[in-house]
């Protein structure tokens, strides 16, 4: 049975991406059996539903999200052989990683733009048992754009970053 565990941010970029669950679940109704959908409302929630969809051997994960929802995800599962897949739904303020593989950037472009027949790998770095998937970083900028709230990346966008990174 192919399964497919959707992992949603609420709380990511515009705060949209709870309105695509429909659009999403009609569309991956033609690629798969089983649809899960899990909602985070803490930062340690992707971690818990990747090593759970790893745990469960889902097939794949669809993140509605941003970087951060993603690389929760991924260090979920990093400890598992069997991984499942990755579907990125940008959803989040800066969305690099799906920018870096060239998904759409409109959400309902991104969900209809998977057809589920191909995939293609991706390198991850570990450093300190944790995760990255793009870049690693130390010092004050990174330490100050991890320190952005919700309500900044609401109301300024990827601009939150920049304003917070000042000093």
């Amino acid at each position: 049975m192919r399964n497919i565990m959707v992992i949603i941010n609420p709380k990511s970029g515009s705060e949209s991406g709870i309105r695509l669950k429909n659009m999403i679940n009609q569309h991956l109704k033609n690629y798969f059996e089983e649809i899960v959908f899990k909602e985070t409302h803490s930062p340690q929630d992707p971690v818990t539903f990747g090593k759970e969809a790893a745990e469960n051997n889902f097939d794949s994960i669809m993140v509605v999200g941003g970087d951060g929802t993603l690389n929760g995800a991924i260090t979920g599962f990093k400890d598992y052989e069997k991984r499942p897949k990755i579907a990125i739904v940008p959803a989040g303020t800066g969305n690099l990683m799906a920018k870096i593989l060239g998904i759409p950037y409109l959400k309902r472009r991104a969900i209809t733009a998977y057809k589920f027949n191909k995939t293609k790998k991706m390198n991850l770095g570990i450093c300190n048992d944790h995760v990255f998937n793009m870049f690693a970083s130390l010092g004050p900028i990174p330490e100050s754009i991890h320190e952005v709230s919700n309500e900044q990346k609401t109301a300024l966008g990827f601009f939150a970053y920049v304003l917070n990174a000042m000093p």
